[in-house]
């Protein structure tokens, strides 16, 4: 009898949790996605970053639980912040092409610039998005004033339903 209690207390905590992750995913985003495109410019030394636009796309097929990646895999970090709050609300780690080709000789005596994109939950309300690089722990790539959604005439999103949205953002 004791054991049945147990197993039922877990199972309502395990469930109760469950639910509070859902929930955190339901109270910061919607069910779509904001497509980030930068670029990443340097050479073996040194690399810097720029957001070319922002890009609404109609679904999210990422994860709802576990929104914060506990792992820190990857060259590369994307960070998303609630501006109310100050907190945490999505990050994930991710390597590119550009980091691998830093590494070879060409990357010595010459610069580029190469085209990424990272895909996060449309986020319901204003937030901070930071990119951010491994090799150096607080090198910043970018970090953006907050977007608030009337600012958009400012930085638009360009939105994937068949309309040409307006030119992204160029900081």
């Amino acid at each position: 009898m004791m054991i049945k209690r147990f197993i039922l207390l877990a199972l309502g905590l395990c469930g109760s949790l469950s639910l509070m992750a859902q929930g955190d995913y339901d109270t910061y985003f919607t069910d779509k996605s904001l497509r980030v495109d930068f670029i990443l410019s340097g050479n073996s030394e040194e690399q810097t970053a720029g957001i070319q636009q922002l890009r609404e796309e109609p679904v999210w097929s990422g994860p709802h639980k576990n929104l914060v990646d506990p792992f820190d895999y990857g060259g590369y970090f994307v960070k998303v912040y609630d501006k109310a709050s100050g907190k945490l609300i999505y990050s994930r780690g991710f390597n590119t092409l550009f980091e691998e080709w830093r590494t070879t000789a060409q990357a010595r005596n010459e610069t580029q610039a190469w085209s990424n994109s990272v895909s996060i939950p449309y986020p319901k309300a204003t937030v901070r998005l930071e990119l951010s690089a491994r090799d150096r722990p607080v090198e910043h790539l970018h970090r953006p004033e907050p977007v608030a959604k009337e600012s958009r005439r400012d930085h638009p999103v360009q939105r994937r339903s068949g309309r040409k949205g307006r030119p992204g953002i160029y900081p």
